[in-house]
């Protein structure tokens, strides 16, 4: 339950472009998402990527890090956004870019994770 697999991550470009193309965003400081419905088979609801942005941060390792924290906040909450799509059958596609540019500490991006994840349950409860 508590893990973040290779079949769980966003890594098809076509995807990422059709997500971009097509995708509903919000923004949630320092975390913009950008998300879509999608139509895949696989028995994992959501398929995640994570993104800092190059021009705030110019280090590798600084992307890295804020990458990792996101990651993991992620991988620790997303059993309540897996329970509801699960019981609705609904399957999405979403990408959170790291937009801030200073590194927030581990607690306050699991905050705003758990944040970013419940809206967007709300906001799949909108688009039914």
């Amino acid at each position: 339950m508590f893990t973040f697999r290779k079949y769980e991550r966003l890594r098809n470009k076509k995807q990422i472009q059709n997500l971009f193309a097509e995708g509903i965003s919000f923004n949630n400081y320092p975390l913009r998402v950008v998300w879509t419905k999608a139509e895949f088979i696989s028995r994992y609801p959501a398929l995640a990527g994570f993104s800092v942005l190059h021009r705030n941060f110019k280090n590798a390792v600084s992307r890295n890090l804020l990458k990792r924290r996101m990651r993991e906040a992620y991988r620790i909450n997303k059993h309540i956004l897996y329970n509801y799509l699960n019981e609705k059958k609904i399957r999405i596609t979403f990408l959170i870019i790291y937009t801030g540019k200073e590194i927030y500490d581990y607690h306050q991006i699991e905050l705003k994770i758990n944040s970013v994840l419940q809206r967007l349950i709300s906001d799949c409860e909108k688009a039914n």
